[in-house]
């Protein structure tokens, strides 16, 4: 039996306490959260017990999801990793580089686990499209979200875009070789929408673009290959592969329409909560003492990336 406590009971951490109880072989122990109204409705909603301080808690679990705005990350991911405990940290890691980077030695040092959550790595259609793609060549991802009020500690670079870094920096590889970036600030004192395109050393090409303050949710990804192109759904979990008709009878037509010169096909999809199966992943690295798939060190790397697009739009 694992024994788990989630620090934050905010709309995330409530997330992570609904899908821990309901695992098996998991004991939900404690919710942390100075909201002492908050901490206890959602204590009871899920038959745990609310703390203030996590401080408190620390030696009585086995691993912990630390769920609290970005700015406090290092500080209560850090006093779990010193005391061995596995640690599932929301993204982004961190606020700096250095905080990062603090937290990734203290995980190397101490031989605990460090999760960051990188939730789309754990989407059963971008892990479908992992599998099926060969070699891209251009990518263009939109990641666009009604304004909620969460997450604007930060920039809606290291809020939303950074999903996207990561899994641009997972599906092509390579060092990135140039950042261009526009950004502008609309309700918060960062940028609320951005966009930024990475060109790779090995020529592929990426545009991103991020928005807090749109009026509808979309998070697509395209990606061209040399003879097929890539339409990805995230939030419907919906994958299309689009190539050219190997068939010419489109030339003895008067007027061929698309479905003469493309084939598009459906890819099958399992579908399935992302976040359930990231805590899985992270359940299975308890367990195992195993590497995480997104380690705090993949985390970092993609923090690097959006810190560079930010200072693009500050200049």
């Amino acid at each position: 039996m694992i024994k788990v406590a989630v620090v934050g009971a905010g709309h995330m951490g409530e997330g992570h306490l609904r899908v821990y109880s309901r695992k098996p072989g998991v004991k939900l122990l404690f919710v942390c959260d100075p909201d002492k109204i908050r901490g206890e409705r959602v204590a009871q909603k899920y038959q745990t017990t609310w703390v203030a301080d996590y401080r408190e808690i620390i030696g009585q679990v086995d691993a912990a999801s630390i769920v609290v705005p970005t700015n406090l990350h290092f500080a209560v991911a850090s006093d779990f990793l010193k005391s061995g405990k596995p640690v599932l940290l929301e993204k982004p890691i961190a606020v700096t580089l250095r905080e990062a980077k603090e937290l990734v030695s203290l995980s190397q040092k101490k031989g605990v686990p460090l999760q960051i959550g990188h939730i789309e790595r754990f989407n059963p259609a971008v892990q479908k499209l992992a599998e099926r793609m060969k070699e891209p060549m251009y990518l263009e991802i939109h990641r666009l979200s009604p304004f909620k009020g969460r997450g604007t500690e930060v920039s809606v670079v290291s809020d939303l875009m950074i999903h996207d870094i990561d899994l641009v920096l997972e599906l092509v590889g390579g060092e990135i070789r140039k950042i261009e970036a526009l950004g502008l600030s609309v309700f918060t004192p960062t940028a609320d929408i951005a966009t930024s395109r990475l060109t790779f050393s090995n020529g592929v090409v990426a545009n991103l673009t991020a928005s807090r303050i749109s009026d509808k949710s979309m998070r697509k990804v395209r990606i061209f290959e040399k003879d097929r192109y890539w339409s990805l759904d995230c939030e419907l979990q919906q994958l299309y592969c689009y190539r050219k008709n190997p068939s010419d009878a489109w030339r003895k037509k008067e007027r061929p329409t698309l479905t003469d010169l493309i084939v598009k096909e459906e890819v099958p999809v399992q579908k399935a909560e992302p976040l359930s199966l990231e805590i899985d992943a992270f359940l299975e690295v308890v367990r195992n003492k195993s590497v995480p798939l997104v380690t705090g060190k993949k985390a970092l790397k993609a923090l690097e990336v959006a810190t560079k697009i930010e200072t693009k739009i500050d200049q």
